[in-house]
């Protein structure tokens, strides 16, 4: 479903695939800033080169478990279907702490560092500071990462 343009945001089905497809694939918008010029291919690919790089860093499969739908929801947050403007759905910042500072805590900073050497303009670091402490149900509702139900 394709939402208007609203300033520089739109929303849009994911169309990328790749390892953020089983993420997003239930929910049928995502938030693209088109003064980006946001690319979900090369995102994506972003997202599978860092996930390979915390693999070869051997992060525990419990982290690249959890950075996956934190990094994809991060990336591609979600439209939020109650309002008529592309509004998008943030991630919950406690879920985005307890990644950071639990369960990816050496992993999370070999990430940011790769990101800065990436540097470029399609994937964002991660930053969980800015994040409301809203919970989930919560208007506008923010995005549970860790919780599968």
């Amino acid at each position: 479903m394709l939402c208007s343009v609203y300033g520089n945001n739109i929303c849009e089905g994911y169309y990328a695939g790749g390892v953020c497809t089983s993420v997003l694939t239930p929910f049928p918008d995502v938030l693209t800033n088109l003064s980006r010029s946001s690319n979900q291919t090369i995102a994506s690919g972003t997202i599978a080169t860092i996930l390979g790089a915390l693999v070869q860093f051997q992060a525990p499969k419990y982290c690249t478990e959890a950075v996956i739908p934190l990094l994809c929801r991060y990336t591609f947050p979600t439209c939020d279907p109650a309002y008529r403007m592309p509004t998008y759905q943030p991630i919950c910042r406690r879920d985005c702490e307890v990644v950071r500072d639990f369960l990816c805590r050496e992993p999370w900073a070999a990430m940011l560092r790769l990101l800065a050497l990436l540097d470029f303009q399609y994937l964002d670091q991660p930053d969980c500071d800015p994040l409301r402490n809203t919970e989930a149900g919560d208007s506008p509702m923010c995005i549970n990462t860790l919780n599968k139900g």
